[in-house]
């Protein structure tokens, strides 16, 4: 029997194998099927091998026969960088009208619908046009049965919940991907607040953002996930979201396509952080009185001035806190003091723990 298991930050473990999980102060290979809610998962973040080495090769797609004047396309051969941001500025803010065979992409800003026209001829040599009306968003308007058709053979999906992640931009290498996030982008925003800076994207697509956990993750950048309820709509969207280092590491690999909003990225950037309020992030293996038991008391006596250190990691001892954060437990290492050997693994495997919400 295959599971679905959810984990507090997002991440769906589905089907069967093994993970890595905190059990008894160890870290325990578990069976998927095995985990219960409360059980604390270990998950390795930065993973180069997953990436591919090639452009994919697409293929090819099932095409109907073309009638009366159909507009002749040019049926793209390599996922590419072009194709690769068209896809993801799709995944954004495109949505398919089949009924006119008619494929749009919406967005408030001139350029970007100009550069979307543009991919639409590199990548498929088809005239897409750009509207506006009043005062509203505009749009880049491509008509093509053939591309819909390529598109949805891709597994863009016609609307919001049924988008994916297409499965060969998940094989594809990294410079294709990062194209594909900076179409992605384009509903994505940052914010600063205190010194915790934040990046976030809210779409109606959950399995996509579950594609898109599984990426950064590659990359190594740490997510969360959020539902956020809008009244507008009486419905919830799942939020995926950076903090801190992580979101500034984001920002770095992939830059906005919007002048707006690469301008308030620069403030995440330039945010100056306190790694200390990332409360989340915790090593459930041990809690901080055992590791403060193996830092120097010093030496009793009218001389031991300075000989001990243990007062300056006091509060690992806090009675308030059940497991110390993984920044406090690098501090640790990076002083020198000897740690569990299950826990110097997770700093040496990049492991980042989240307890499991929910098992069907």
């Amino acid at each position: 029997m295959n599971a679905d298991v959810r984990l507090r930050n997002g991440y769906a473990l589905r089907g069967t194998g093994t993970v890595l999980c905190a059990r008894d102060g160890a870290l325990r290979d578990v069976d998927v099927r095995d985990l219960v809610v409360g059980d604390w998962v270990a998950l390795g973040f930065g993973d180069d091998g997953s990436f591919g080495r090639d452009p994919v090769q697409l293929g090819e797609f099932t095409l109907s026969p073309p009638y009366g004047s159909q507009k002749r396309i040019r049926v793209p051969e390599i996922l590419d960088e072009d194709l690769a941001m068209l896809l993801g500025m799709y995944a954004s803010e495109g949505h398919t009208t089949k009924t006119t065979w008619t494929i749009v992409i919406t967005n408030g800003v001139p350029d970007v619908l100009r550069r979307a026209a543009a991919l639409w001829g590199t990548c498929f040599d088809l005239d897409a046009r750009v509207t506006q009306y009043g005062d509203k968003c505009g749009s880049t308007v491509a008509s093509s049965k053939a591309a819909v058709e390529v598109m949805a053979e891709l597994g863009c999906g016609s609307r919001a919940s049924e988008k994916r992640i297409p499965r060969e931009i998940m094989m594809s290498p990294k410079p294709v991907v990062i194209a594909f996030l900076q179409g992605l982008w384009l509903d994505a925003y940052t914010s600063v607040s205190g010194k915790m800076p934040r990046w976030g994207l809210c779409l109606d697509s959950p399995a996509l953002l579950d594609d898109l956990q599984t990426l950064l993750r590659w990359f190594g950048i740490v997510t969360g996930r959020v539902s956020k309820y809008n009244p507008l709509y009486d419905k919830s969207y799942d939020e995926v979201y950076a903090v801190g280092a992580h979101a500034q590491a984001l920002i770095r690999l992939v830059p906005f396509l919007e002048p707006y909003k690469a301008l308030a990225a620069q403030r995440v950037l330039d945010a100056d952080i306190d790694p200390r309020r990332n409360s989340a992030d915790v090593v459930p293996l041990v809690h901080g009185s055992q590791l403060y038991a193996e830092i120097p008391k010093g030496f009793s006596g009218r001389n031991s001035a300075g000989s001990g250190v243990a007062l300056k990691w006091r509060s690992l001892c806090d009675k308030r806190t059940i497991w110390p954060s993984r920044h406090i437990v690098q501090r640790v290492a990076d002083s020198g003091y000897r740690l569990p050997t299950d826990v110097q693994r997770v700093l040496d495997e990049s492991l980042h723990f989240s307890p499991v919400v929910t098992v069907a």
